[in-house]
């Protein structure tokens, strides 16, 4: 067996691990929650809150991802690396502005948002549901972030670090939301939520760091259909 045939092998099988591992513990996690909140009308509240903030976390997760790797993959066999990085780089900016300006419109309108999706939502919970959405909106741009890094540790063939990523994640979630709970609520699920996404973004960041595509940084973004730019 070659040394590519066998790196591959390796890999398959460490991704297929993380995956069985990253399902189990979800599962741990959803046990954990149900055995809390039953299918009482505060969680109810906080699913309606929630549903927003994840849909697109997961919606800007799977579009970035196609959108980053052929745009890395180019990158790596242009001639001019610094030109073609520059174009990811643009791609990057402006995926994080883009989310970053969802995220606000989310945070400005999260009780019509809320009204919108639960019609039958209660007056008294709507306060309480916009709040959760409003702090949740910060996933649009950890969605940004955990792509794009994702996306050019596959690119490097850093496979097992970008797949224990959501093993990560649902670690992070059971610590914060066990510690949690007993004094915050459904708050709790929303705070481990959150830090088990912070987390693994830091988590994958450092091993792209180390990558060094930051000298590549041009402080200009670009839209790909004008040909008009400006310079930050």
């Amino acid at each position: 067996m070659s040394d590519k045939s066998h790196t591959i092998k390796k890999a398959t099988i460490g991704i297929a691990l993380f995956l069985l591992l990253s399902k189990g513990i979800g599962f741990v996690r959803e046990i954990l929650i149900a055995h809390k909140f039953g299918t009482g009308s505060e969680y109810d509240t906080y699913l309606i809150a929630i549903s927003i903030p994840v849909a697109f976390y997961m919606l800007f997760g799977y579009a970035l991802y196609n959108i980053f790797v052929p745009s890395y993959s180019y990158a790596r066999t242009a001639d001019n690396k610094a030109e073609a990085l520059s174009r990811l780089w643009g791609d990057f900016g402006l995926s994080i502005i883009g989310a970053a300006l969802l995220a606000g419109l989310i945070f400005i309108f999260a009780p019509q948002l809320n009204r919108l999706i639960a019609p039958g939502l209660a007056e008294d919970a709507i306060p309480q549901a916009a709040l959760v959405t409003r702090i949740a909106s910060v996933l649009l741009v950890l969605s940004v972030l955990e792509s794009f890094f994702r996306s050019i540790l596959n690119g490097e063939k850093q496979f097992l670090v970008a797949a224990s990523g959501p093993f990560i994640t649902n670690v992070v979630f059971i610590l914060t939301f066990t510690a949690m709970v007993g004094s915050y609520s459904t708050k709790a699920i929303l705070a481990g939520l959150i830090a088990g996404y912070v987390v693994q973004a830091l988590y994958i960041y450092f091993p792209f760091q180390k990558i060094g595509l930051q000298k590549y940084i041009k402080l200009k973004f670009w839209s790909h259909h004008t040909d008009r730019f400006f310079e930050t």
